[in-house]
């Protein structure tokens, strides 16, 4: 499989993945690692702009839940 579409499939399971608390600081990484495979001639400027959309797309899942988003547990009476 071609490094692109590695990438591309790498991106996208991290940006879809839920919260999780490392989630914030994969995506940086992320991000960190395109710019360094952009600035080295790894990445061309319009692979660069795809990947670091998915990441950004689904950057929703990357914020921690607030207390409304988180599934609420509701208690049965015996």
């Amino acid at each position: 499989m071609p490094t692109f579409k590695r990438l591309e499939r790498t991106v996208n399971l991290i940006a879809r993945h839920p919260f999780y608390p490392g989630k914030p600081e994969a995506v940086h990484d992320c991000l960190d690692d395109l710019e360094e495979r952009y600035r080295d001639g790894s990445l061309t400027h319009e692979q660069k702009s795809i990947l670091v959309s998915l990441l950004t797309a689904e950057d929703d899942n990357a914020i921690e839940p607030t207390e409304s988003d988180r599934p609420t547990r509701s208690r049965h009476s015996s």
